[in-house]
């Protein structure tokens, strides 16, 4: 009888790491990766996709803009509402999709457990209370994610906004002073000042802003958003474009690999008031999505 050959352990593992995941798995290393584009090509393939490959495709959805569409993946997963790992995101995308009142209750729902009471969820939450013209509660909410992390720079540009609206420019303009002044490094506090800048029509403090930024070490994917904002204040809230400075925003953002996730609401209230340039603007918010 000939001897049996028994593989060390490190031999075993050499063949196994070069095991091709499953659909479920990639599609989540898609998600972790944002690769949207690629993970929802895989979903075409796959004639009968589990749970989980459905949960990635669902927040991949979301993610690219796509919210009717995640909303009805989200439907075809059983206690959606309560799922590891996606209760807030799917308050999130009943709020993309006008269901207001729900998506409040999801926001309580997913706050209510250790796992989804997250910044993230909470200044959402905050936020979706502003839409439904709950502010008094909107405001309380904003304020008590800051309080919890004043560098949480997401909810500095929702509370400012929220403030500018309710024609409390002061205390928006102090509130985006303050954290440049306490975070001078966070890049996402000087882009969303930039941004503030347009909604508030104000090019003299955009361009002024920029120079100040001089120096500043800004990642490749912050200097696309720059551009794309640079393009926005000079050519698209005054209803106009230029294909050289459009196109050259278009390279720029195929430069990067990988998603940048970033909403544009008051740009986009902008653009709603002046239809002219809406698809152009719609169309450079897309090349953002990998």
């Amino acid at each position: 009888m000939p001897a049996l050959k028994v593989q060390s352990p490190n031999a075993r593992a050499s063949q196994t790491s070069h095991v091709e995941p499953g659909p479920a798995a990639q599609a989540e290393q898609y998600l972790r990766e944002g690769r949207y584009r690629p993970l929802l090509d895989l979903l075409e393939e796959v004639d009968q996709p589990d749970e989980r490959m459905r949960k990635a495709c669902a927040v991949a959805l979301g993610k690219s803009g796509r919210f009717a569409e995640s909303l009805s993946c989200f439907d075809t997963i059983p206690d959606a509402w309560n799922m590891d790992g996606v209760a807030g995101y799917y308050a999130y995308i009943l709020e993309k999709n006008g269901r207001l009142d729900d998506a409040c209750a999801q926001y309580r729902h997913a706050l209510s457990t250790r796992e989804h009471d997250s910044l993230w969820t909470q200044s959402h939450f905050a936020y979706c209370l502003e839409k439904a013209e709950r502010f008094d509660e909107a405001e309380r909410a904003y304020r008590a994610v800051l309080d919890r992390s004043p560098a949480y720079t997401w909810a500095v540009k929702r509370l400012a906004c929220f403030l500018l609206r309710r024609s409390r420019h002061r205390e928006s303009l102090a509130l985006h002073r303050e954290t440049l002044s306490r975070y001078p490094d966070n890049m996402y506090a000087h882009v969303n000042f930039l941004e503030y800048c347009l909604y508030w029509r104000s090019e003299r403090s955009f361009q002024r802003h920029v120079a100040a930024m001089v120096g500043l070490s800004i990642p490749p994917k912050m200097e696309v958003v720059i551009a794309l904002l640079r393009y926005f204040g000079f050519y698209l809230m005054y209803g106009r474009t230029e294909v050289a400075k459009r196109n050259a925003c278009i390279r720029q953002c195929g430069n990067i690999d990988t998603t940048i996730h970033r909403d544009f609401d008051e740009l986009d209230e902008m653009v709603a008031a002046d239809k002219s340039c809406s698809l152009e603007w719609e169309q450079l918010k897309a090349c953002l999505i990998k």
